[in-house]
């Protein structure tokens, strides 16, 4: 039986917790636990609304792709920093975030949807008691049941690495649990599941992290009953015996395959705090075995630990993805590192792409992702990485490239459709923001859901550092025999009856703006897909109604200006049926 949430626990979190629609419309926290003390103060109402609407478009070859206005998923007077974020394995439209927070005391946040990114909810201060035992590092994964696991640092009465898990979504959480005991000794926590129906350990989740007692180690454990219990710690990590240690590891939020597992890590030189190699490590038998464990997998010239962008720290923590696509990359293992000065980086800081595939037994050259002119002296930090349900590659970083004095950054998201051979930079944020001194965390996030990719990054463009996020929506766009469509017209979408996800397909003959919407029965506008200017092309995009009720309803396409006097206005409606 599941640890029980008292009455006063679960009062106290939906007094705390409102649920809220982007970040234009939104109900405030009124209070937020202060953690040193144990009692709860008011916080000043923050009502900063993003100023940027449009939507952009930015065209590739064989894609278009459209980045809404950006939206903070939990809009606070609180510091949120070192986000991170996850999908659900069978559900694509719900997804958990978290961050540090400060208020002033640490905890981490809890944000989710559940109707892909159209809103968001969630509190600055995980409910699992005792409160006093929550100090960052999030580390967070959802099991093929939808238990919600978080991993985060220890304190107060549960010291070391500890855990809670939520069986309702993220509204109640356990009473912390904890992992390995230890004071301020582990650090870094990254969490995955088994989410492959044919994998014997089909449901385990694992955890690995860092251990800063003596020897700097990687530690691995496991759970088998949803973050109810965990295994005792293993390290994972070989001794090293030139004088090196191992530290900062991470692993995919799920497993390969055929459930393998697979965890990296730097290796850093002692006297210096550089990172020169990074070590690999895998499991086939659920976390119990571990092949292939080096420190070398790959040698680098990463980043010393003291680097600053206008004086903030900026950390080197490799970061590692699976494809799970079932194409014929399937398995293909990929890492992405902060690189400096040696080739194929190229200055400061580039962001440096090796793939494996072969299971980690042998890795490529580095390849250079971000394709801003090389050794322009700019920065490229932060990166995450994550391979989409097609196939792609998405790497998410932090850069400096178009601010002439490198004190500011914009988000950016590079994106390689071929397994990394070729990338295309896509700028997600609609905003700069200059980092200000000090800690700002250690990474980023990013996952991908029905044609979309989710980037999780902080910045303090409202005036406090955030949380934000932007549903970058992928169209597939395909010039047909090499010239456009030669007339507009609006596919019947596919299936139908569908639930919850269908395909819509239209062709663009010529370059217009376009919308496309989505009507119930009552002629209400539930859903706006594509509202931009659009090359002429042949496109196709998806929609998920996770979260509306099955009926009838339209979809129209207007291409062109309806209140132009020119006539040159294409527009057509199509039924469709939600069946659930």
């Amino acid at each position: 039986m599941r640890i029980a949430i008292t009455i006063f626990s679960l009062a106290l979190f939906f007094a705390l917790n409102q649920t809220r629609s982007q970040d234009q419309s939104y109900y405030m926290l009124p209070y937020t636990p202060d953690l040193t003390s144990g009692e709860y103060t008011l916080l000043p109402q923050e009502n900063f609304i993003n100023p940027n609407k449009e939507t952009r478009v930015f065209h590739t070859p064989t894609e278009t792709i459209l980045i809404p206005p950006n939206i903070r998923v939990h809009p606070t007077s609180n510091r949120q920093t070192e986000t991170v974020i996850v999908r659900h394995p069978l559900n694509q439209s719900m997804m958990f975030g978290s961050a540090n927070v400060q208020s002033p005391g640490i905890s981490e946040g809890v944000y989710v949807t559940t109707n892909n990114g159209v809103n968001w909810f969630g509190s600055d201060t995980l409910m699992g008691l005792p409160l006093n035992t929550h100090g960052g590092d999030p580390g967070i994964v959802i099991d093929k049941n939808g238990v919600f696991i978080m991993v985060h640092i220890g304190s107060g009465s549960v010291p070391g690495m500890a855990s809670n898990f939520s069986t309702d979504n993220g509204l109640t959480w356990s009473n912390s649990i904890q992992i390995e005991a230890g004071s301020l000794l582990q650090h870094e926590a990254s969490t995955g599941t088994d989410d492959t129906p044919w994998s014997p350990f089909y449901g385990r989740s694992y955890t690995t992290y860092t251990n800063v007692s003596g020897i700097r180690r990687v530690q691995f454990v496991h759970t088998t009953d949803g973050a109810m219990s965990w295994s005792a710690p293993i390290t994972i990590s070989p001794v090293s015996s030139s004088g090196h240690y191992a530290a900062w590891s991470d692993m995919p939020s799920r497993t390969g395959p055929g459930g393998e597992i697979y965890v990296i890590w730097n290796n850093y030189i002692n006297t210096g705090s550089i990172p020169d190699s990074i070590g690999f490590a895998k499991s086939t038998d659920g976390g119990i075995n571990w092949t292939n464990a080096t420190n070398t997998a790959f040698n680098i010239d990463g980043l010393p630990t003291s680097s600053t962008i206008n004086g903030m720290r900026y950390f080197h923590f490799p970061r590692i993805d699976v494809d799970r696509s079932g194409g014929p990359r399937n398995g293909w293992i990929y890492i992405v590192t902060n690189e400096r000065f040696t080739a194929p980086a190229t200055d400061l800081a580039d962001v440096i792409f090796h793939r494996s595939t072969d299971g980690g037994v042998t890795w490529s050259n580095g390849i250079r992702v971000n394709q801003d002119t090389p050794g322009n002296g700019k920065y490229q930090v932060f990166p995450a990485i994550r391979v989409d349900e097609a196939s792609n590659i998405n790497i998410v970083y932090y850069d400096s490239r178009n601010t002439p004095t490198n004190d500011s950054v914009e988000v950016i998201v590079s994106r390689s459709t071929d397994g990394g051979n070729t990338w295309v930079d896509i700028i997600v944020s609609d905003h700069k923001s200059r980092p200000k001194s000090g800690y700002q965390g250690d990474y980023i996030g990013i996952t991908s859901s029905n044609g979309k990719v989710w980037p999780l990054w902080m910045d303090d463009f409202s005036g406090v550092q955030q949380a934000w996020t932007v549903g970058v929506d992928i169209l597939t766009g395909v010039v047909e025999n090499g010239s456009a469509p030669k007339n507009f017209s609006l596919k019947q979408n596919y299936p139908n009856p569908f639930n919850p996800t269908t395909k819509i397909g239209f062709e663009i003959k010529d370059e217009r703006f376009v919308t496309l919407a989505v009507y119930d029965i009552t002629g209400r506008e539930v859903a706006k897909l594509i509202n931009a200017d659009l090359k002429p092309k042949a496109y196709e995009i998806t929609w998920d109604a996770t979260g509306y009720p099955s009926g009838v309803y339209f979809y129209k396409l207007i291409a062109g200006d309806p209140s132009s006097s020119s006539g040159q206005v294409f527009t057509e409606t199509k039924k469709m049926i939600l069946l659930k």
